[in-house]
């Protein structure tokens, strides 16, 4: 099966690490998600994302305080970011 990457950066959004960890966990149970990441775009966390094949050009715009949010999934089931994580209202409920 074919993979499909998302990545979406929202400048100077931020979120502190427990809520990330949240919202990373409810979109990892989403069907056709195999991973998923919501980080503040730190050089570690973009470290990290790189290494996980995102676009290290794209990492390269993210800023400490920006969110990050990174899905990957089944491209024939894949779940798109959700409007209000594009708009970086995030709400892991």
């Amino acid at each position: 099966m074919s993979q499909s990457r998302e990545v979406a950066i929202r400048k100077n959004r931020y979120f502190d690490s427990v809520f990330l960890m949240a919202v990373a966990r409810r979109l990892g149970e989403q069907s056709g998600v195999s991973a998923a990441a919501a980080v503040m775009g730190t050089p570690a966390s973009k470290r990290t994302l790189i290494q996980m094949d995102s676009s290290e050009r794209e990492m390269r715009s993210a800023a400490s305080s920006d969110l990050v949010v990174a899905l990957e999934g089944d491209e024939k089931r894949f779940v798109r970011l959700p409007v209000d994580l594009r708009s970086g209202s995030c709400d892991p409920s």
